[in-house]
């Protein structure tokens, strides 16, 4: 079971809203230090399930690795034996720019 993070204001977004908090996405006030949500993480990790983490917290407009914020390493800090799968993905709209 993979369970991702989102930013908050994605909570109240028409539809998509409702689907994320019908998936169980564990939601995430950005720019502080969110305990809430930090502790839903290590409980899914504990759990055995999957947690998928966008550590830049955000998606880049051209491409190029942003830098990380901390939360990532309150993660990996507290569950040491978890998997650190970096990865990436780009796909075009209809005028051929990629975006991801």
């Amino acid at each position: 079971y993979a369970v991702p993070l989102a930013k908050i204001e994605s909570r109240s977004w028409p539809v998509v809203g409702w689907l994320l908090r019908w998936y169980h996405v564990i939601f995430i006030t950005r720019g502080v230090v969110d305990r809430a949500a930090l502790k839903a993480t290590w409980r899914v990790l504990k759990d055995g399930d999957i947690s998928v983490i966008s550590p830049e917290g955000t998606r880049s407009v051209d491409l190029r690795l942003q830098e990380a914020k901390e939360g990532l390493a309150f993660i990996a800090r507290e569950m040491p034996d978890a998997w650190l799968m970096p990865c990436a993905g780009t796909c075009r709209d209809n005028s051929g720019v990629r975006r991801f």
